[in-house]
């Protein structure tokens, strides 16, 4: 019963905070999540992708750090954002 109210409780606090979200980035983001066994997103951490630890060019870290736009890693496929 515990586990099944904690469960209730993270939907709904993924719903809220999938509402300010677009729907295209939404859409993109499950499927990463489908294909990658749940882990769609990695950091950037010292110019690399904490995931595959590909190095990132310094114009790419540029767009990420910018966060205008999501930006996969070249290597693995995962949305990196600048954490």
């Amino acid at each position: 019963a515990q586990l099944n109210m904690e469960l209730d409780n993270l939907q709904a606090e993924r719903e809220a905070a999938t509402v300010s979200v677009a729907a295209a980035d939404l859409v993109r983001y499950e499927a990463l999540s489908r294909k990658l066994s749940g882990l769609a997103v990695a950091s950037l951490h010292e110019g690399t992708c904490t995931a595959c630890g590909l190095t990132i060019t310094p114009s790419m870290q540029q767009v990420i750090r910018g966060g205008a736009d999501l930006v996969n890693c070249p290597q693995c496929g995962r949305i990196l954002y600048a954490g």
